[in-house]
């Protein structure tokens, strides 16, 4: 790829990227992962009363992610989270153009200034295509044959679109993990011979997200072996110093404030961890399946595809066999330590990036049948397959921020009320003991809460802490007797004070022989307050 990028093409690229932002809906705020990661940095910032939250108050393993969460809650405009995750989508649909239209040999670029447009309009449908298979779901269910062709096609999508085990960049929420766009951006950098911004730029994912630390050395140490494939060996290694002190903070900072107590705890902590939170992320004989052969073939043909670009061709070649390395090392030494290292995790922007590389190759291959017609039908049939391209990326871009601006990005649209009058009788001093999975309560009321299942700390000895408020929040719930009830909360309350109970409705019993008095009642759950609180 020519390092030089004329300004009328970036502005063509700008435009495109925006397009694909838009038809990469939102959901609401405080949606899935936004309820774990929004804590700390609202809980900063002075929302509601989380300062009083104990997990609130546990070691935050994504600091400058909290910063930016209470940067923008002091702002008081709630739609920039918004306006930060449409950026990152943009980012994404950018570099994967720049990536994908770096793949072309010579004789197959497209070479007027029509047939690069005509190219990038039917790219960019083939990707908004790919991300946009939501607009089929009013079709779900239509059998054909017994079989279900929009679930499939959904699926398909998701697979060639995401990493392995359950983890990807982009979901349709702000979380820290969506940062890691900027690890496409640092390969469309380096395929554009900007060496020193590509460093930047995986830096930034790594200091957002620190899982993707491992992500930016690799990364820097491929772009340096490149270079002296290049015969620019006295460039790697100042290449390599800067991604060093650049992402030296964000290291430090984990390997300061996460440092375990003991070799012993933070085994205890690793296998909480791997066994039992997210043995779906972390165990490779829980997360293998046929999906994951697919996306390795589609990486394998991605990389063929590359072959043109010798650069590319060598960054995805070096990184799939590092992450495959390293995966066959964890399932070999079976080590929880390194299974949280999620070396596999690569796999979340490998993937995308060579599905888009596959989607650039059929959008060159559908132009140049479309210029073999005769000449009376060549200019007429690629306008209007190029019109109707556009159609495609210009209705599913409205769609998709109606969506977004609605709200109506998710299937429950309907308010949380019970979440909404604790909001409204909240104080300081109060702590809600609420069901495991009742983990939107949280952030939605603004209140603290004695633990859920969703969100947990990281460092060891408060992982284990975790665990203890989890098993004695599951006696409560699971107590057979109103006996049993009131001697677990009994325990819950000399571990740390309890002022409010939710318990689902019809579940009453369980707080009879408990000094309560019920504050609110729906057809989901049951709020009451202890005496005194």
């Amino acid at each position: 790829m020519n390092a030089r990028f004329p300004s009328n093409k970036i502005l063509t690229c700008v435009a495109a990227s925006v397009l694909f932002a838009c038809t990469f809906y939102q959901l609401p705020l405080f949606s899935v992962n936004q309820h774990t990661y929004f804590l700390h940095g609202l809980a900063q910032a002075g929302y509601g009363y989380l300062a009083g939250d104990w997990l609130g108050n546990q070691t935050d393993h994504i600091p400058v992610f909290s910063w930016l969460v209470a940067q923008v809650h002091r702002v008081g405009s709630p739609w920039l989270y918004q306006v930060v995750f449409g950026l990152l989508a943009a980012l994404y649909a950018a570099s994967l153009i720049l990536i994908a239209s770096s793949t072309a040999g010579p004789a197959a670029a497209p070479q007027s200034w029509q047939s690069r447009l005509s190219y990038l309009i039917l790219f960019l449908a083939l990707l908004t295509l790919l991300h946009g298979t939501w607009l089929l779901t009013p079709l779900r269910n239509v059998s054909v044959g017994g079989a279900d062709p929009v679930a499939l096609i959904q699926r398909l999508a998701s697979l060639a679109s995401s990493g392995v085990a359950g983890q990807s960049i982009l979901g349709h929420y702000l979380q820290p993990s969506s940062f890691g766009v900027f690890l496409l951006a640092s390969i469309a950098c380096f395929l554009l011979r900007r060496e020193y911004a590509a460093i930047v730029c995986a830096v930034v994912a790594a200091s957002l997200h620190p899982t993707f630390v491992l992500h930016a050395g690799i990364l820097t140490i491929v772009y340096m072996l490149v270079l002296m494939t290049e015969g620019r060996s006295r460039q790697a290694l100042p290449l390599g110093l800067l991604a060093l002190l650049l992402v030296l903070p964000i290291l430090l900072y984990v390997m300061v404030n996460m440092q375990p107590e003991s070799s012993a705890l933070l085994a205890r902590a690793n296998a909480i961890l791997v066994d039992e939170r997210i043995p779906h992320h972390a165990r490779i004989s829980v997360w293998l399946s046929r999906g994951t052969w697919l996306k390795l073939a589609i990486v394998l043909a991605g990389i063929i595809a590359a072959r043109h670009n010798r650069r590319l061709l060598l960054v995805l070649a070096l990184c799939s066999g590092i992450s495959i390395g390293l995966s066959l090392l964890q399932w070999v030494s079976d080590s929880n330590g390194f299974a949280l290292l999620f070396p596999w995790r690569l796999s979340t922007w490998l993937v995308p990036v060579c599905t888009a590389i596959l989607l650039g190759e059929a959008a060159r291959r559908l132009l140049v049948v479309l210029q073999a017609l005769p000449v009376r039908l060549a200019a007429p049939v690629t306008t209007g397959v190029v019109v109707l391209a556009l159609g495609i990326v210009g209705f599913s871009g409205a769609l998709g921020l109606h969506k977004t601006i609605t709200g109506t990005g998710t299937a429950n649209v309907q308010p949380d009320l019970l979440a909404q009058h604790a909001a409204r009788q909240g104080s300081a001093g109060q702590t809600y003991l609420v069901p495991l999975h009742y983990y939107s309560f949280r952030l939605t009321a603004g209140l603290p809460v004695f633990i859920d299942w969703k969100s947990h700390p990281y460092r060891d000895v408060e992982l284990i802490e975790w665990r203890e408020r989890i098993q004695l929040a599951r006696d409560f719930y699971s107590a057979s007797t109103s006996t049993d009830a009131a001697q677990a909360l009994a325990v819950i309350q000399a571990h740390a004070p309890v002022t409010h109970i939710i318990v689902k409705t019809g579940d009453e019993q369980r707080l009879e022989g408990i000094a309560a008095e019920r504050v609110f009642q729906n057809e989901d759950y049951v709020l009451v307050k202890l005496g005194g609180g």
